[in-house]
């Protein structure tokens, strides 16, 4: 979902000062797991660098979650949906949604989902560059559902909808490598839906 007012020229204009006026967040968190490791800028990182701008910009951002939805499969799985709207004091605004799987049972799992949303949603607006920790790079087996359904929320599509349009079946059946498909080459997987979504016209 993306949406906007009738007009953001004002929003815009904002906006693009915004993002040029934004320093590089720097990476001071690791995760790792038993086939990968990776650093990145922890939420509170992230809005620190951007409040001050925004403010200066007369810009106001709001992100909510919205709803949270089990998909039935092999094993539980839950996608979380986080609303962010960014309004500008002339009343023009901009609001979407970014879709995460959530791959944990629990409010734990459920926040965390959350958070990474709302995370990879604000970087995705404002255009925040990240820095690599010097001599640590992220290094994985392939790529995460998380991912792809990051990739897709920013072009507005439901992963659900993707998984069940292109591979016939629910997203939590994909294979590994359908995720690297679409991870690897999104244009080319999201042109193909919206054919088949258009009648493969």
């Amino acid at each position: 979902m993306f949406e906007t007012s009738e007009s953001i020229g004002s929003l815009a204009e904002a906006l693009a000062k915004v993002q040029g006026s934004i320093e590089s967040v720097k990476k001071t968190k690791k995760a790792e797991g038993k086939k990968f490791s990776y650093n990145y800028a922890d939420i509170a990182s992230v809005i620190e660098a951007v409040q001050i701008p925004l403010a200066q910009n007369s810009l106001a951002l709001i992100q909510t979650p919205l709803d949270v939805r089990r998909i039935d499969g092999a094993k539980p799985e839950y996608i979380v949906t986080v609303i962010t709207e960014l309004m500008h004091a002339s009343g023009e605004w901009i609001r979407f949604s970014t879709d995460m799987l959530c791959e944990r049972e629990g409010a734990q799992g459920i926040g965390s989902a959350i958070t990474y949303a709302r995370r990879y949603a604000l970087s995705a607006l404002l255009m925040i560059p990240q820095e690599d920790d010097d001599g640590e790079k992220a290094t994985y087996d392939g790529h995460t559902t998380a991912e792809m359904i990051g990739i897709l929320s920013q072009h507005g599509i439901s992963a659900d909808d993707f998984a069940n349009t292109v591979y016939g079946k629910p997203l939590n059946s994909l294979t590994r490598a359908e995720i690297n498909s679409i991870c690897e080459r999104p244009t080319d997987g999201i042109n193909f839906y919206l054919k088949k979504v258009d009648g493969g016209k």
